[in-house]
């Protein structure tokens, strides 16, 4: 009886252990998507590349970019099956982020630009290069620079934005929104000094946290051309295959009919147009999947 009472002591004692230990450390973070006044937030960079070829990423760091000396390790974030099979490559930007806190302009680092790193950030506006940034999942996106009239030199030349301001919606203890504007562009030339800077304003919403990805779900929010040449050569290389399967099931179809109608004394030429009928009917057939499939 007395070891009977002690197991169901043991056992109610370590449910209780669980339950105990699973509130105290569920913490306010980019998982939980719950947060609290003034608790950290966690701002990501991933990819850069090219706006018009989406598919071409690159680390954000490919670029010269100088990181952050906030004291935050801007190490790489463990990623899930799902951010590995949509080539992400989340590491911590360094920023100093909280909860429901306003930044006015807080320097993020500086750098002079020598003649290679200059280069590299001219091939980056001229291939109107963008990032993208998460916060608490929510993506964001900003152009590396632009082409602009320099007034001084009276001609174009191509900046680089130094300045990132983050716009955050919020209600009650969770992030809803996100949005990001670069700002302050500063002419790219060997020997400029760069100061790089950002500012956090947050703001309530009555929006649900349910459906904060809704915006990113409308056919008129990501504006890319279509490539043409892509959509090709997916076409011919649908009608190819669906092409080859109906070759390969045409001769096989009439050698068995072929060998039957040998065993059996059939009409070998009637067999063969219903052969090549029901090969043109599978042809039909496998192109309507695949145009449905597309």
């Amino acid at each position: 009886m007395k070891s009977r009472i002690f197991i169901n002591l043991l056992f109610y004692s370590c449910i209780f252990s669980t339950i105990r230990n699973t509130v105290v450390y569920v913490k306010a973070d980019d998982y939980y998507h719950i947060y609290e006044k003034n608790e950290a937030v966690s701002l990501w960079v991933n990819t850069i590349g090219p706006y018009h070829n989406p598919q071409e990423a690159y680390p954000y760091y490919q670029l010269p970019f100088c990181k952050p000396s906030h004291g935050i390790e801007t190490s790489k974030k463990s990623s899930g099956i799902g951010e590995i099979l949509e080539g992400n490559q989340l590491r911590n930007s360094g920023f100093k982020l909280h909860f429901g806190t306003d930044v006015d302009r807080e320097s993020i680092c500086d750098m002079t630009l020598d003649k290679d790193k200059a280069k590299e950030f001219e091939s980056a506006v001229d291939n109107q290069y963008w990032y993208e940034l998460f916060l608490d999942d929510l993506p964001m996106w900003g152009m590396v620079g632009e082409t602009l009239r320099d007034d001084v030199h009276g001609r174009m030349e191509k900046h680089i934005f130094t300045h990132r301001s983050l716009s955050i919606s919020f209600n009650g203890n969770r992030i809803i929104e996100a949005n990001l504007t670069s700002e302050n562009p500063v002419p790219i030339d060997a020997g400029q000094k760069l100061e790089f800077t950002y500012s956090v304003h947050w703001k309530p919403t009555t929006k649900v946290f349910e459906d904060r990805f809704n915006r990113y779900l409308e056919y008129d929010f990501f504006e890319h051309k279509i490539h043409w040449f892509s959509v090709f050569n997916s076409f011919m290389m649908v009608i190819f295959l669906c092409g080859l399967v109906a070759l390969i099931l045409l001769r096989t179809l009439r050698n068995d009919f072929a060998r039957y109608a040998k065993d059996e004394d059939l009409d070998v030429e009637g067999i063969q147009v219903s052969v090549t009928y029901i090969s043109i009917s599978w042809l039909f057939t496998l192109i309507n999947l695949s145009f449905h499939s597309i």
